[in-house]
């Protein structure tokens, strides 16, 4: 919508003298947001990087142990050990560990993790693993995750949520856990508590947007057919003519969906962010 509304004010620039200013100044109002923008998608950019090239293990079949590698290259079905600290079998005797998901839902008291019931008195052993996992569809509810483990005999042992490694989660008190990959890349609960959210938010922005320049379309082609009589400092063309109200009711639509997009949600992100960071 930035480059649309800057196109039409140049278009409106030519019923106007002096629009050389007007030109300047629109240029200066989208050239600051798009220094900003861009400077916080290299930033984003740049983190994803990060998180996405960070060390795992994964069991490799071929070598037959765990081996590093990074964490975009896990697949659904891979056999992943986690360390403590890091994101994201126990090495407990009892099949307990506990995880921080303080990046998740701001909580910083440890929850408890367990072993799928049944197999902590098992000896853990990824190449001879032999079982299938069923699971739920991918939701967005960190505090639900149903399934079970099928074994060759057909015997089933059910799980729930506190069976369950979150993406973003940190594991603590535990030197090491090992389980497998039944979510992977957009279908993790995180992203799909970012995505879902992040939508709703832009859709309803966008509808304030257009209800409230839709106000001041009215409101403008109002006042047009109103008030004949053109105030002083609107300057006809060179034939003398003026701009139908029509046509300066569209302009006024993009002039003010522009404003508002550009200025008005950065300034209102910037106070969002610092009174996020004092809280």
């Amino acid at each position: 919508i930035g480059p649309l509304g800057f196109l039409l004010k140049l278009m409106q620039g030519r019923f106007y003298e002096g629009n050389a200013i007007k030109t300047n100044k629109h240029r200066l109002w989208f050239f600051i947001p798009m220094i900003k923008d861009g400077w916080e998608d290299f930033r984003r950019y740049q983190t994803d990087q990060q998180l996405n090239n960070t060390p795992c293990f994964i069991f490799s079949s071929k070598q037959m142990c765990f081996v590093e590698r990074r964490w975009k290259d896990v697949r659904l079905g891979d056999f992943v050990r986690v360390l403590s600290n890091q994101i994201m079998h126990t090495s407990d005797p009892n099949g307990v560990c506990h995880i921080e998901t303080a990046n998740l839902d701001g909580e910083t008291n440890l929850k408890q993790r367990k072993v799928v019931p049944g197999f902590s008195g098992e000896l853990f052993q990824p190449q001879t693993f032999d079982s299938t996992v069923v699971c739920e569809n991918p939701n967005n509810n960190l505090n639900l995750f149903k399934g079970y483990v099928e074994r060759p005999d057909k015997r089933r042992t059910g799980f729930g949520i506190d069976s369950l490694l979150l993406r973003g989660c940190t594991v603590r008190n535990t030197d090491d856990a090992a389980g497998i990959v039944v979510y992977a890349g957009h279908e993790t609960k995180s992203m799909l508590n970012n995505s879902g959210k992040m939508n709703m938010d832009v859709l309803f922005c966008v509808i304030l947007l257009f209800f409230m320049c839709l106000i001041g379309v009215l409101g403008h082609a109002i006042w047009l057919e109103t008030f004949t009589s053109m105030s002083s400092y609107i300057v006809p063309d060179s034939n003398g003519n003026y701009i139908p109200s029509v046509l300066a009711g569209f302009y006024m639509f993009f002039t003010m969906i522009i404003l508002l997009q550009v200025h008005n949600l950065s300034l209102a992100r910037l106070m969002l962010s610092r009174f996020k960071v004092n809280k």
